[in-house]
């Protein structure tokens, strides 16, 4: 028993001490507590009442040094509760907790090792501390078991706030700090700053100190981890003022994420002669990843949140009930290869007296078709912004060729140069069985003739909508084309023919036109479905990439 080294307990804090214990059996175990009238003075006297009479046991088992709890409160051993009334394995350099005291142990020696002290002066001569590398994690299964708890804690917080605030009681709970606070870029007046989001100290004084603005900066400087021991013989004018107005003698700061532009910065401290044991540097930059990690994955749940909505809008600014016609049967549909897609899509009832509510029935129907290039959010507003203006201009009672003209300059004006849009616009009259159509660089259009089951293009003489040189003069005559029993106008955008197969082919219009040809007598709606499929299927993938938008129109007599 007596082969073991002795045990240095010093205890942290502004009235800091150390006390030297030789090796003694189970059987007698030094205590760590607080003194009362009735009971023996503890071999470690600590003054406060929230301590428990013996709240610690200390003693060699075969030939090591263990320790139980005893007090009422627990105890934490490297920021963990140790179990009650088990003797449990103690190393050099663990860090005691009990109520607001914090004890340090070395075994054999007072002094716990640490990485070797760097002094950091203001100023560009300063010699620079450097990124704190990887290091094997003292009490490993300790901290390990705090950082599965850390990991578990940070994963189930709603937002920003609550990742910081579980981030900074994480690091409290660890026994190895005085304070700790996450800190965030705000712009104030012109000026940049860090601001604190969550903090905790271990009183209130210290909690009003400042943060050392030199540390900050080191860490934003080299983009890793500092850590700044403050010397005890560390004088004179090369001292930073902002370590000296914090009253910290151990800092570690450390960006999240790391690279070139961390949002947010991890801060530890210790006051008093305190030093920040080496296991707890890797730790806090463990905590700080988990942190990031969340964050981003807050960002991105948020993203994932904006754009389902953004789904949500376009799609309910698409047709879901398609005007009724007296002899005809229609189908619609737009699938974006993204959340938001690009096609613009519409089916406007009109009557004499104008449009007609959704679903009711008309007299005759204006059609749009278009596609915006690019994909995602940009490209579903401005397909959003050709609906609109497309359906305001039906209800104006303007002539396809007047929508179009207005469409195209105001496009000219909102889109950046390399974005277009092409569209097709067609307005059907069931009285004569007509389509007068203008398309707008949009292919994609055919007429199937059922008695000779063949596909007529509708040809696209315009140039596309958006920024080029004006085209009022080039906009030409509407076509007409007459729609005989049976026959069949189909608009498609380009993300059907031109869905790929994993080798690169493309699926091509043949391929649709041969489903058409199968399903002639079936339902549009059936059409659509087998077209769908077909895409999906030669190209082996969930979604195309590219939007996929289809209306249908059959004279049924």
């Amino acid at each position: 028993m007596h082969s073991a080294p002795p045990l240095f307990v010093t205890l942290l804090g502004g009235s800091g001490f150390t006390v030297r214990l030789d090796p003694v059996d189970t059987t007698s175990p030094l205590t760590v507590g607080r003194s009362t009238a009735l009971g023996e003075a503890p071999t470690v006297a600590l003054k406060d009442k929230t301590v428990s009479g013996v709240h610690l046991e200390l003693a060699v088992r075969d030939g090591r040094w263990h320790a139980r709890s005893v007090g009422k409160a627990g105890t934490l051993l490297d920021g963990s509760f140790m179990p009650p009334r088990q003797w449990t394995l103690l190393g050099h350099g663990a860090t005691i907790g009990i109520s607001s005291f914090r004890l340090r142990l070395g075994i054999g020696a007072e002094s716990v090792p640490h990485l070797p002290s760097t002094e950091v002066a203001d100023g560009p001569a300063a010699q620079r501390p450097q990124a704190v590398g990887r290091q094997r994690l003292e009490s490993a299964h300790v901290r390990l078991a705090a950082l599965l708890s850390a990991a578990r804690r940070i994963a189930t917080c709603a937002d920003e706030t609550a990742v910081a605030e579980a981030v900074v009681d994480i690091l409290c709970e660890s026994g190895d700090f005085d304070r700790a606070a996450l800190l965030r870029h705000v712009r104030e007046h012109d000026r940049d700053t860090w601001q604190p989001v969550a903090l905790w100290a271990s009183d209130e004084r210290i909690r009003r100190l400042p943060i050392s603005r030199t540390v900050l900066s080191e860490a934003l400087c080299i983009k890793g981890t500092v850590r700044l021991d403050v010397s005890a013989d560390w004088r004179g004018p090369d001292r930073p003022e902002s370590v000296l107005e914090s009253g910290a003698t151990s800092i570690v700061c450390t960006p999240l994420p790391r690279g070139e532009a961390p949002s947010a910065f991890l801060y530890v401290d210790t006051r008093a002669e305190g030093h920040i044991v080496d296991s707890a540097i890797p730790f806090v930059d463990m905590v700080a990843q988990l942190a990031a990690l969340a964050e981003d994955q807050l960002v991105r749940l948020k993203y994932e949140q904006d754009m389902q909505h953004a789904r949500e809008i376009q799609q309910g600014s698409f047709p879901a009930q398609l005007p009724e016609v007296d002899g005809y049967e229609m189908a619609a549909r737009s699938t974006p290869a993204e959340k938001c897609g690009g096609d613009a899509l519409d089916c406007i009832g009109l009557d004499d007296r104008g449009v007609v509510t959704r679903g009711s029935r008309a007299s005759r129907v204006m059609f749009l078709i278009g596609d915006v290039s690019g994909h995602g959010v940009p490209a579903a507003l401005t397909s959003m912004q050709a609906c609109g203006m497309t359906r305001m201009g039906a209800r104006l009672g303007h002539s396809l060729t007047e929508i179009m003209r207005e469409l195209d300059a105001q496009l000219q004006e909102d889109l950046p140069i390399g974005t277009y849009m092409t569209a097709w616009c067609g307005l059907l009259e069931p009285a004569t069985h007509t389509v007068e159509a203008l398309s707008a660089g949009q292919g994609g259009i055919f007429v199937y003739r059922y008695a000779t089951e063949e596909f007529e293009d509708i040809a696209t003489p315009a140039a596309w909508l958006g920024p080029k040189p004006p085209i009022d003069d080039e906009i030409p005559q509407p076509t007409r084309t007459a729609l005989q029993r049976g026959d069949m106008l189909m608009m498609f955008t380009d993300g059907y023919w031109e869905s790929r197969s994993a080798a690169g082919a493309e699926w091509g219009k043949r391929a649709m036109k041969d489903i058409v040809r199968a399903l002639r007598d079936r339902p549009c709606e059936e059409i659509i479905d087998a077209l769908d499929r077909g895409a999906l299927e030669f190209s082996g993938t969930p979604a195309t990439k590219d939007d996929r938008t289809a209306i249908l129109v059959r004279r049924l007599r």
